[in-house]
């Protein structure tokens, strides 16, 4: 090529400069666009991968992650497609003592964004970042919905995201793509049943911390009714060792106890509960005390 250079007049010379200079833009342009795209592409019940191949495309997806670009939920959607396919799976010490495919499969992502020159499995950035990986294995692994599930479900959840994505009026209320991600992998693991597309759509946003939910709510309670027990409520200045405290904290587990059974596929009877909460049966006015508790912690 340089011998070829060597014969061009200057102004010809200049002008491959320039085009060359062009080329390299575009290259890099495709590339980002490309990039966009795998975003959305959708997982293939039938397009399994080897092992190389996933090692190679972690490699490939933190070489990006580490010029700027976030990368994090497609890494995320190719761990998890290959889960389903039985590639890789949560077996310990698989890669040696205290690494299975998940801790292998990071430490290839994070290595790759050349902003650490040893992985550190036990630094909590890494280890928060293994631990994800190993969700969307689990999750991935989810044998309960038959046959192409959960791929199917997390391709649909995919598709609404990006739909909602298109919406300029939800630029802000969106969170990010490997949070809501991980808010499905998170909920599948525990259920019989694949998610809704609703319930698939409230994945896709922001938490609003003004809305809160049945649980929530429960947890609040709980958590105050327990404080004012233990004498730490209000700067530690409230403490009652009134029984109606205890009946609170009571009825608050029963209720979330339900609630889990239920999100598994497994609600438990009304009166098998009740016999579990013996002293949830002393008659109180929960609504009064539940006045005075948010009184307490306002």
């Amino acid at each position: 090529m340089n011998a070829l250079l060597d014969h061009l007049s200057p102004a010809d010379l200049e002008a491959f400069r320039r085009f060359q200079a062009a080329a390299d833009s575009y290259s890099h342009v495709v590339t980002e666009m490309e990039l966009e795209m795998n975003q959305t592409t959708q997982l293939s019940v039938s397009n399994k991968p080897t092992f190389e191949q996933l090692m190679n495309r972690a490699v490939e997806l933190g070489t990006v992650a580490g010029k700027g670009k976030d990368t994090q939920v497609q890494f995320a959607l190719s761990v998890f497609e290959a889960a389903y396919h039985g590639l890789i799976d949560l077996t310990e010490n698989k890669h040696g003592q205290g690494v299975d495919d998940a801790q292998k499969l990071t430490e290839a992502y994070v290595m790759a964004q050349g902003s650490a020159t040893v992985f550190d499995a036990k630094a909590s950035n890494q280890r928060k970042s293994t631990s994800w990986t190993r969700t969307y294995i689990k999750a991935g692994m989810w044998p309960k919905g038959g046959t192409g599930e959960p791929l199917y479900t997390a391709n649909t959840m995919v598709n609404i995201r990006q739909k909602l994505r298109s919406d300029p009026a939800n630029a802000k209320k969106l969170c990010d793509a490997n949070e809501a991600f991980l808010k499905f992998c998170r909920t599948l693991v525990k259920r019989d049943q694949v998610p809704d597309s609703q319930e698939l759509r409230g994945f896709c946003f922001k938490k609003d911390p003004n809305v809160k939910t049945e649980e929530d709510i429960l947890v609040q309670i709980r958590n105050l009714a327990n404080a004012v027990k233990t004498g730490k409520a209000v700067h530690k200045t409230v403490q009652s060792s009134a029984p109606e405290y205890q009946t609170i904290i009571n009825a608050c587990t029963k209720r979330l106890k339900e609630m889990a059974s239920k999100d598994k596929g497994k609600s438990e009877p009304a009166e098998k509960a009740e016999k579990t909460e013996k002293s949830a049966t002393t008659s109180v006015n929960l609504d009064k005390l539940a006045s005075e508790l948010a009184q307490v912690g306002a």
